[in-house]
This record gives C-alpha cells, sequence and structure tokens, in this order.
C-alpha cells in the first residue's frame, strides 16, 4: 500500500450535517433532471424541492441545505465523468 486513502475514506462526510445531507442525496437519487443529449441523456440539476422535503422530513439539520449545493456540484461531476 502506498499510504493514500480510499477514495471513498478520503471524500466521505466529516461532520454530521455533511452524513446528513450525503443521506439526502443518496436517498434522492431518482431525483435529478435529465435532458437528452444526442444518443444519451446528461443530469442538469438535483430537483432541491424534492431534496428539501426529504430533509425536512427526516428532521435533519437546516445547514443540510447549504450543503445541498456542493453535493449536487459533486454528483454532477461524477455523473458527467461517465
Amino acid at each position: 500500500m502506498n499510504g493514500d486513502l480510499c477514495p471513498y475514506r478520503e471524500h466521505e462526510p466529516q461532520t454530521e450535517v455533511g452524513r446528513q445531507a450525503w443521506d439526502v442525496l443518496t436517498r434522492c437519487v431518482h431525483q435529478f433532471e435529465f435532458v437528452p443529449a444526442g444518443d444519451k441523456f446528461v443530469a442538469t440539476r438535483l430537483i432541491l424541492p424534492a431534496a428539501l422535503s426529504l430533509a425536512d422530513a427526516l428532521g435533519y439539520d437546516e445547514r443540510v441545505v447549504e450543503m445541498l449545493d456542493a453535493c449536487e456540484a459533486g454528483a454532477l461531476a461524477g455523473l458527467r465523468a461517465h
């Protein structure tokens, strides 16, 4: 081993609010909007009202809302890379 962390461990949430935001994002995996782009579909955004409703229903910290933008950006970058 070279001492590097596994990418999953390296990027895992470090705070409770971060874990809550990650939970919301993973539960909302079907709440991304996709648009046609040639012969495939491309994710364009997270449908935020659905994500916010879920966070509220789970009783999560209101700071989760602030983190969802960063979560969305990371998820979209990952989706585009594949």
